[in-house]
């Protein structure tokens, strides 16, 4: 997969399921998790609504689930899909939703068939 540069426009799929279709902001590139080891290319990123996510796995001092505080998070980079460049965050921001959710239904679609096809 690509390198994500800081500020790239992503949707969150897969993890939790209660995170999937979040826009996301990268905020820099992370590395892989020392705790969790499912995370092998990390990213720091951030809800572009500045709405928390639903549930977040924080390491210390000891594991466990946070709901509803962290408006940032470490994903791994099989998680994140970016959203194309004539995506601007001021139109998220303004609500002009429709035309963002056609196209990520499209970027999913395409993405399963191109799976689909590869099994």
């Amino acid at each position: 997969m690509s390198f994500l540069k800081p500020g790239t426009l992503c949707v969150t799929v897969g993890g939790s399921g209660e995170n999937a279709g979040r826009i996301v902001r990268v905020v820099r590139y992370y590395g892989p998790h020392e705790v969790n080891t499912a995370v092998v290319e990390g990213y720091l990123v951030e809800t572009v609504s500045g709405r928390p996510f639903a549930s977040t796995k924080e390491y210390e001092p000891e594991v466990h689930i946070s709901r509803y505080e962290a408006n940032d998070c470490v994903a791994d980079r099989s998680n994140l899909r970016p959203l194309d460049k004539h995506i601007d965050e001021p139109a998220l921001i303004a609500g002009e939703i429709a035309p963002l959710v056609a196209e990520l239904l499209c970027l999913l679609c395409a993405e399963d068939s191109e799976m689909e096809a590869a099994l």
